[in-house]
């Protein structure tokens, strides 16, 4: 794991942040690993800098590619889902460490097992409602269940400024 000073290094484990790494190492513990955000031991303020630049970078990095056939190709009629790594520096400055096209939620961890649980009832809430139901009547019950899963979704990047689903 990460620590302040420079230690040994020859050691990677010092280097890396990937949690599949970090949890080979004996002494790993995923409760100092992997931690929800906005449980994260900051100010609410700070927490709320952080998430708006997160949400800015990620806007600009949909954006830059959105019209980039040749590395994003983006399905009609499709929902992806990719993993981004941020880094977070003593000022809380966000930098975007890397973006995957195929996140691995396994490396989450237990800890975070119903987030990732409920990004997925997210997801088939969203595709459901935006791609096979569109203007459908749909039942009262199920569009607050389907509202309720997206409750947390945040819309980072779309032809218009709306955050919110």
């Amino acid at each position: 794991p990460y620590t302040e000073s420079a230690g040994d290094l020859d050691d990677q484990r010092a280097h890396l942040t990937n949690t599949c790494l970090q949890a080979k190492h004996e002494g790993f513990d995923e409760s100092n690993a992997v931690m929800r955000f906005w449980s994260l031991d900051l100010s609410q303020d700070k927490l709320e800098h952080i998430f708006d630049q997160i949400c800015k970078i990620l806007s600009d990095t949909f954006a830059a590619v959105s019209n980039e056939s040749t590395s994003f190709q983006a399905w009609a009629n499709c929902i992806e889902q990719f993993g981004f790594d941020f880094l977070v520096d003593e000022d809380c400055n966000a930098s975007m460490l890397e973006a995957n096209a195929y996140p691995d939620f396994k490396q989450t961890g237990d800890g975070l097992k119903s987030i990732v649980e409920g990004f997925m009832a997210a997801s088939v809430a969203t595709a459901a409602d935006l791609l096979l139901l569109k203007d459908a009547h749909v039942p009262d019950d199920m569009r607050q269940m389907m509202d309720a899963d997206r409750t947390d979704l945040v819309k980072v990047f779309s032809r218009s400024d709306s955050r919110k689903w």
